[in-house]
């Protein structure tokens, strides 16, 4: 069940999206950015949210690629 505030809406969820999934996009009649991952992930985001979880994700990338480095696997 999706939690909307003032500042955004939260909604958790666990997607797993094979390497060999085939990777869809497009911009929708209101503007937003559609991706697609062979139908198991359908993500609609405004343009302003789009450049802000490529920036987010492009920020976290290298500590969680170091960290991964570090930690034992389970």
């Amino acid at each position: 069940m999706p939690f909307q505030s003032d500042i955004g809406v939260e909604h958790s969820s666990y997607i797993k999206i094979h390497t060999d999934a085939r990777f869809k996009s497009h911009i929708t009649g209101d503007g937003d950015f559609e991706l697609n991952f062979d139908g198991v992930v359908d993500l609609s985001l405004t343009p302003e949210a789009a450049v802000k979880v490529y920036r987010m994700l492009g920020d976290a990338l290298p500590d969680l690629r170091e960290f991964s480095d570090t930690e034992p696997a389970e």
